[in-house]
């Protein structure tokens, strides 16, 4: 029996005699996270103004599984969590974005006005749930100039966990959001990013 509440039969479940067990869960990805940009972190340090306009590439999707966003391990088969509505990396880069300029960054959506592109490479967008939510966002990011000059290249991951009662949709979107979040504010405390942002 699972330690939490058992959330209401949801999509693909099979009817037992102990009620019901979901032998699937499909998440919406929608950002919800549950707190805010640190930007104490970082701030005064980052560049403002349009001297540094970024462009956010289309995220390559490097991940080992690709149409799973986590699963519940609470039982021994586990139960596989499947997205819907924009993809991992869409959501990703459209959460990073919405951080950047939370944190006084210029963001552009045409390449060529951009004085910086920033790259992603996602190599990890998971939720391990137990009687927890473990979330985990890794991905390697790439800066370079307007002639394309690599500036900086490094990996940076962030986490998120939190207690959340079992297979819940919300807290799915919650973690994940919270631990893209974590990515970005990561990011953005990177020294080597910090020199790569200067203005030319």
């Amino acid at each position: 029996m699972r330690s939490r509440v058992q959330a209401s039969c949801v999509l693909v479940a099979i009817v037992t005699l102990g009620g019901c067990k979901a032998t699937s869960l499909v998440v919406p990805l929608q950002y919800r996270p549950t707190s805010m940009l640190n930007v104490s972190r970082f701030g005064g340090v980052l560049p403002g103004g349009p001297d540094t306009t970024l462009f956010v590439a289309p995220v390559i999707d490097d991940r080992e599984v690709k149409d799973q966003i986590g699963e519940n391990v609470e039982d021994p088969t586990p139960v596989p969590v499947f997205p819907t509505g924009p993809t991992a990396p869409e959501f990703f880069r459209d959460a990073v974005i919405t951080h950047l300029q939370s944190a006084g960054l210029v963001t552009t959506a045409e390449e060529e006005k951009a004085t910086h592109r920033l790259r992603f490479t996602l190599i990890r967008f998971w939720t391990r749930e137990t009687n927890w939510y473990q979330s985990e966002v890794r991905a390697r990011a790439t800066i370079e100039d307007r002639a394309g000059k690599l500036l900086c290249d490094v990996l940076v991951a962030g986490a998120n966990k939190r207690f959340g009662r079992s297979l819940s949709r919300e807290n799915y979107q919650e973690s994940l959001s919270d631990a893209t979040l974590d990515f970005s504010g990561n990011l953005l405390a990177s020294q080597e990013v910090q020199s790569a942002l200067i203005p030319p």
